[in-house]
């Protein structure tokens, strides 16, 4: 029991001199960042986040510095990553459309369904953590009514906390289906950043398949399939060809 107690305490001993590291060297590349040593500061970021340590405001701020060195890809390989934990912050949003100006690629995507846009849009309100906290204050107002319908002997009010559990009901269930999809959304590798200045698309997985149509660095693919060296994409407007895995690096 006293070894399990020590361990205990390490252990949180541990996070909190992790947390405090990553504190100070957040502040350390935020100030790189404000003298304009942008270098230093995307070091500073990186080194957060090999501690394993990461948030939407340390995506966001790397993705600046990678910005102001000119590293598009990079810049909005983390915009992109920052929008994933952050969907609706309006900062990531507006400097992610800034960094996709300068994408040679214009690409026309194919419209999507508007009920699926639209659904889309409505998860992005929020950000999963947020997602979960909705979903647990329904889900504890659903357990109330459920008890009030219980406990309460006055018929109307009966009748009403009756009709208030089915809306409760679909609430909560809805607030648990945007979650999920959320996390879904959150936890999903199947979408990169093309890194490579310029990149042939090839018709097959082999140095001597035709080429179909090229990517420039930044341009945004989805992942489709993969083998021990090449990959398979697919642009917003649906052409699909394959790539090195070199040419890329996973949101």
């Amino acid at each position: 029991m006293k070894r399990a107690v020590l361990i205990g305490i390490l252990l949180i001993f541990d996070y909190s001199f992790s947390q405090e590291n990553v504190g100070e060297i957040f502040d350390s590349a935020n100030k790189f960042y404000i003298d304009e040593k942008y270098q230093e500061a995307v070091d500073e970021y990186v080194k957060i986040l090999n501690t394993g340590y990461e948030n939407g405001a340390i995506y966001f701020n790397l993705g600046n510095a990678y910005y102001k060195l000119g590293s598009i890809g990079k810049a909005i390989l983390y915009y992109e990553k920052a929008k994933k934990i952050i969907p609706s912050d309006e900062d990531i949003i507006n400097n992610l459309n800034l960094a996709n100006l300068y994408i040679a690629d214009k690409i026309t995507p194919i419209p999507e369904l508007f009920y699926i846009r639209y659904f889309k849009s409505f998860t992005k309100l929020m950000s999963p953590n947020n997602w979960m906290k909705v979903f647990l204050t329904l889900y504890v107002m659903l357990c109330l009514v459920i008890c009030g319908r219980i406990i309460i002997k006055k018929q109307k009010v009966k009748n009403f906390l009756h009709k208030l559990i089915f809306l409760s009901a679909f609430l909560t269930a809805l607030s648990l289906f945007i979650l999920l999809y959320s996390f879904y959304e959150l936890n999903r590798h199947d979408w990169a950043i093309v890194m490579s200045d310029k990149v042939e698309v090839s018709s097959s997985p082999t140095e001597d398949s035709t080429q179909l149509f090229s990517v420039h660095e930044g341009t945004k693919v989805k992942i489709k399939r993969t083998n021990e060296k090449w990959i398979e994409i697919s642009l917003a407007d649906g052409k699909v060809g394959w790539i090195t895995k070199d040419h890329i690096e996973i949101i």
